[in-house]
């Protein structure tokens, strides 16, 4: 085993290195621990020849370390003084540098559930408590160091494939240029010809000193946009020509020809007179003038741009391809649209933007989804646009239908505001630093589902292809959030199938249960009495007991039957002239005998002559209904009911002071299935104030109700004094 130093520090022990072999390919793996037993004991643990051991004893030493390594995985302690782990671990995840880097917190301290989530959320891929299984730590540390060992080889392989292709080029540039000065040197006039005939490349000869022209080639004029005597006049303007930042190494590359017979090679780029920038590919050799005084370099510059931007081409394509199937992947992970939206949102801003943000408008209880590369801030930005939702104009939610996207350059405050439709939203994200934003409408078969933008700092800008990948991008998010809506309504629908189900069984085997018994009642009386003298009261009860039953299973016959019609758009009306106060009296006198029981009392304020052409069948199921539902919810309560005309309409009114009906549920009564209570308290179908609502939609007219927990409820109804004859559609979904 080898131990040395791989720092210094005026504060801590400096980083110890350990390697257990010689072999320099051993895995860095930085230990940080500020007890020198805990290092001790880690490591005993991972001693191996494949790795090589960094022990430091904080979070500074640790920190010093990365300025100049980067190691394979780095085990932490929690509890350290000074930088703790979480506040080293957070540090070196904000570094572009070093975020990659494997963390694994070690602690005996912090054993609290909630210090295991704050370590993941600095960017832990593991939390591991003391004392632990050596053979774990052994098996995970492997895992990462096998990984950390594969990545290497994929680089070293990469790099070997570049350096090859490199070598072909600068290979077959070797052969032209060759050729090129073995013509030279046989014939002048013959090299110039050949000279002038090339019009990809630059053919030159400059004094090493001054690196001034003297000959350049006749396609200089094509390829930089000025004439060869202007290159040969102006002895730096063919250096001017080649931008500063390349300038450096271009000068190096021709000094190293200087001091030595060897070809040296350069890629770099050259401006043109109207400001194009190409890429040329140089080869420069130190050769003797041709009068015999001296040294001149000789080059040739090939013209590599269209090359260049093949290449670029290849990498835009392979990260636009990587960044789409890595966004399918991520929504296909669940049929909750939020659960792989935020990881998307943070993969996009990892991978592609420096700003990612998705708004989702079409979600149950609405959706925000933000990433900024900062944890903390993406709190605050996220609170921020949760509580001060976005006033968008009209025409922007337009084309935020049709799913294309728009670019932003250089964003101005007012830009910003319309951007994001809210001063308080604006200034939050002016604070990081963005210059220029894509945004696009989440849509799907013309319907907004939400927005999509993403922001660009720093030197980045966005493209074609940003705006192309970001169109792309949004259609995959559309499609998921579609996917997933259409999966809770199935899932909703399936579910109020089932109860249904559950609940029509139950309410049709109610009348049938009473039925069969009175039925087998008068079967007994009749073997009992041979010569088929009943006593007339007994039979009058059970007749009047089957008629009850058979009247229930009719009514909910009725109404499936209802639902049936409706469902298909088959409900047709068939008006006719009534007095619409004289059929409230008729049901309330037909329905005497049921309030009775209950003991509720009817209190009528009634218009006299109040004719309507209604459907009468239909508008007596709509008071049935509504009467037979107070009884139900309100009994030994009285009801009152008003009905009057009002211009063109009728006005009905029943008010009960029964348990009344909480405010978040009177919009769900009258849809299909719903009940504001538990059908275990309380009979039927569920099907009464929907089939009420979908008749006075038929017939034109409109209900509402008002009501409070334990204050009753009242339901209005206005109605048309009267209606064509039709056949209406009705809604039909569940």
């Amino acid at each position: 085993m080898r131990v040395s130093k791989t720092g210094t520090s005026t504060s801590t022990r400096a980083a110890q290195e350990v390697m257990f072999t010689e072999n320099t390919d051993a895995v860095p793996i930085l230990l940080v621990d500020d007890r020198e037993e805990n290092l001790v004991a880690l490591e005993a643990v991972l001693r191996n020849p494949g790795y090589r051991l960094i022990k430091t004893n904080s979070g500074d030493d640790a920190l010093r370390y990365l300025l100049e390594n980067i190691p394979a995985l780095i085990l932490m302690d929690v509890q350290m003084p000074g930088l703790d782990g979480f506040e080293t671990a957070a540090i070196i995840k904000s570094n572009p540098r070093t975020r990659e880097i494997p963390i694994i917190f070690i602690t005996a301290i912090n054993t609290d559930e909630r210090f295991l989530h704050r370590g993941y959320e600095f960017g832990a891929i593991d939390y591991i408590y003391k004392p632990f299984d050596s053979q774990v730590l052994r098996s995970k540390v492997a895992v990462l160091a096998d990984l950390h060992r594969k990545t290497e080889r994929l680089v070293q392989v990469e790099k070997a494939l570049r350096e090859t292709e490199a070598l072909e080029r600068e290979r077959r540039i070797a052969e032209l240029e060759l050729r090129a000065l073995r013509r030279e040197q046989i014939e002048q006039k013959r090299y110039r010809n050949l000279v002038e005939s090339i019009d990809h490349g630059i053919v030159w000869s400059a004094v090493p000193e001054s690196m001034a022209l003297s000959f350049v080639s006749g396609s200089a004029t094509k390829l930089t946009g000025h004439s060869s005597d202007e290159l040969l006049a102006s002895p730096d303007l063919f250096l001017s020509l080649i931008p500063e930042s390349d300038r450096t190494a271009f000068l190096a590359a021709a000094q190293r020809a200087t001091q030595s017979s060897a070809e040296t090679r350069v890629e770099h780029r050259l401006i043109t007179a109207g400001g194009r920038e190409s890429w040329f590919h140089t080869g420069i050799r130190a050769s003797a003038r041709p009068d015999g005084i001296g040294n001149e370099l000789r080059g040739l510059s090939v013209d590599i741009t269209p090359l260049k931007r093949a290449e670029k081409t290849l990498y835009e394509s392979k990260r636009r391809s990587d960044i789409l199937a890595q966004t399918s992947l991520l929504l296909a992970d669940s049929l909750d649209a939020a659960i792989p939206l935020r990881a998307l949102v943070s993969y996009l801003q990892a991978k592609a933007f420096d700003f990612c943000a998705l708004e989702a408008f079409d979600l149950a209880t609405g959706f925000h989804a933000l990433a900024t590369g900062n944890a903390e801030r993406d709190a605050i930005v996220l609170e921020t646009f949760i509580s001060h939702p976005g006033a968008f104009r009209e025409n922007t939610q337009i084309e935020w239908v049709k799913g294309k996207s728009r670019v932003w350059r250089n964003i101005s405050e007012a830009e910003l505001l319309e951007l994001l439709g809210d001063s308080t939203r604006a200034a939050a994200v002016s604070k990081l630093g963005l210059h220029s934003f894509i945004q696009v409408g989440l849509a799907m078969r013309g319907h907004l589902l939400g927005v999509l933008t993403l922001g660009f700092g720093g030197e980045s800008s966005p493209t074609e292809a940003d705006a192309s990948l970001t169109d792309d991008i949004a259609y995959r998010i559309s499609s998921a959030m579609e996917n997933s809506s259409l999966y809770l309504k199935a899932e909703t629908a399936i579910r109020l199938r089932d109860e249904f189900l559950s609940i029509a069984s139950h309410e049709l085997r109610t009348p049938l249960t009473p039925l069969k018994i009175r039925v087998q009642q008068m079967q007994r009386l009749l073997d009992n009495n041979p010569n088929g003298q009943l006593p007339s009261d007994q039979l009058n009860k059970t007749v009047q007991t089957c008629h009850r039953q058979i009247e229930r299973l009719s009514k909910l016959i009725d109404d499936l039957l209802d639902i049936s019609r409706i469902s298909r758009g088959k409900l047709s009306l068939h008006p006719e002239v009534f007095d619409l106060s004289e059929l409230i009296r008729d049901i309330i006198s037909r329905f005497s005998g049921q309030m009775e029981a209950s003991g509720c009392q009817v209190t009528l304020d009634l218009d006299e002559n109040l004719e309507v052409s209604l459907d009468l069948s239909r508008i007596e199921q709509v008071i049935v209904n509504l009467l037979t539902n107070a009884i139900k919810y309100a009994p030994g309560k009285p009801i009152e009911i008003k009905a009057r005309r009002v211009g063109e309409e009728v006005e009905f009114s029943l008010r009960d002071h029964g348990i009344g009906i909480a405010v978040e549920d009177q919009e769900r009564i009258f849809q299909r299935f719903e009940r504001a209570v538990s059908s275990s308290h309380f009979g039927g179908l569920g099907l009464g104030l929907y089939i009420v609502s979908q008749i006075l939609g038929a017939h034109g007219g409109r209900i509402s109700v008002t009501s409070l927990p334990g204050e009753g409820a009242q339901f209005s109804v206005r109605l048309p004094v009267r209606v064509e004859e039709s056949a209406a559609a009705m809604d039909s979904a569940v």
